[in-house]
């Protein structure tokens, strides 16, 4: 009797640990996938402050984009200066959900003048799709954005949302 339930406690403790071990590897997965998710997040902050600096190539009025050099990581409240053809301007993070949605609010002399959205289509790696809207009181999209590589093209830039942008700045000067 004693050998049979020593021999039950040796199989509990066994089936204990196989238990144990199945969790644990199943955790280790789990922190191997969030690894690799904070790996790809910070590709795409990267990819945030890579498109924040291309904003003069827009046509948008904005000559230069200066960048905290704090090391702060673009999120809501991050904050950074543009400099337009009518002055110094503040932009702010208001959404940031990445990688899908960055907008940031656009201010000149105390006035918002305007808010700019990134909305990340995916890619397969090598290419990200953007779509860039400009968000004044009823906006049409600013166009199709296409980062490829380093190679950015404008499929289509209206016109009419761009001169909204610079009437808004002008008008704040």
């Amino acid at each position: 009797m004693k050998k049979i339930m020593m021999g039950l406690g040796v199989v509990a403790v066994l089936g204990l640990l196989v238990v144990l071990g199945i969790g644990t590897a199943f955790s280790g997965k789990k922190s191997v996938g969030r690894a690799f998710a904070l790996e790809q997040k910070s590709e795409r902050v990267f990819e945030t402050l890579s498109s924040l600096e291309r904003l003069p190539e827009l046509g948008i009025g904005v000559k230069s984009v200066k960048l905290p050099s704090d090391g702060s990581r673009p999120g809501p409240g991050y904050k950074f200066e543009l400099q337009t053809e009518y002055g110094a301007a503040e932009a702010e993070i208001v959404t940031y959900d990445a990688p899908r949605v960055l907008s940031f609010d656009v201010t000149l002399k105390g006035k918002k003048v305007g808010n700019l959205s990134f909305e990340l289509q995916g890619g397969d790696g090598a290419t990200t799709d953007l779509d860039v809207k400009l968000n004044l009181d009823s906006p049409p999209p600013l166009g199709g954005l296409k980062n490829l590589g380093a190679q950015w093209t404008v499929s289509t830039l209206l016109e009419s949302s761009a001169d909204k942008m610079k009437e808004a700045l002008e008008s704040a000067k």
